[in-house]
């Protein structure tokens, strides 16, 4: 769409490329943007001689927290790049906030989210449903006009994601992200969690509850938990954990297959004992 709209050329990588990096550096070359996730963007730069081709001026990364030590390396190695921190939940078209990323942004304990974008309304309420000022935490909730309808078929989670905040009268229908900040004095947005128990893997959502009832159906299956692990490579993983030590993982792991998307079937299944 973004292309679209600048009567630029939009470049399809072939499908899995996300986990074949020397597929995406062809890619690359014949591109002056790309928007990567946070754990994508690491693992294809500590994969790949050369990495990104000099073509590529603007990289786009969000999806994921973004390691401070990441962003040091990258404006680093690759000082003639801009990098850019995005964010924006789908429900409200993507993009809420962007931050043009720099040597000062690596001095902060966390990297921020940017400033509100353009068409967009920003809001920071407690568990009161009050605004709250600079510096205190609390849920992020995004307004105007780029605010989804709903979801499709599913009044009761539009009913619980799309609300209005009588403290906040002017500021019309609100997305509630479920994403914990806080203003900083300069604008920008801290992030600082979920509210929730929502994780996020390769630029994916996913939530674990979701997973995790898929797997209590399975046959044996007393209790489970999911989690997010990172191998000694580094590269991150869905781990699922369940009880009691009789239940074979295969047949658990065949149990997620047959109801879940691909992207939220763990890699593995620790059967404790």
């Amino acid at each position: 769409w973004c292309a679209l709209c600048s009567g630029s050329t939009l470049k399809i990588a072939p499908p899995n490329s996300l986990m074949e990096p020397e597929t995406l550096r062809r890619a690359f070359e014949e591109c002056t943007y790309t928007f990567l996730a946070t754990s994508v963007c690491s693992l294809y730069e500590s994969s790949v001689n050369g990495a990104f081709p000099d073509s590529l001026k603007n990289i786009y990364i969000g999806g994921e927290a973004f390691p401070i030590s990441f962003l040091q390396r990258l404006l680093s190695e690759y000082p003639a790049t801009n990098f850019w921190n995005q964010y924006g939940p789908t429900e409200v078209t993507i993009t809420s906030h962007m931050l043009h990323l720099g040597i000062a942004d690596t001095l902060s304990p966390r990297i921020p989210l940017g400033p509100v974008e353009p068409n967009t309304t920003g809001h920071v309420v407690d568990s009161f449903g009050m605004p709250v000022p600079v510096g205190v935490a609390g849920e992020l909730y995004l307004g105007g006009p780029k605010v989804a309808r709903g979801y499709i078929g599913r009044a009761d989670l539009t009913a619980g994601s799309f609300v209005s905040v009588p403290a906040l009268p002017s500021a019309g229908r609100l997305y509630k992200t479920g994403d914990r900040v806080k203003w900083l004095r300069d604008g920008n947005v801290d992030f600082l969690g979920r509210v929730d128990f929502q994780i996020k893997l390769n630029g994916q959502r996913i939530e674990a509850g979701e997973i995790e009832a898929v797997l209590r159906q399975a046959e044996g299956v007393r209790d489970a938990v999911v989690m997010v692990r990172k191998t000694e490579a580094g590269v991150a993983r869905l781990l699922a954990y369940v009880v009691p030590g009789d239940v074979e993982s295969e047949a658990v792991l065949e149990a997620c297959r047959s109801q879940l998307p691909v992207y939220m079937v763990p890699a593995a299944v620790v059967v404790l004992g």
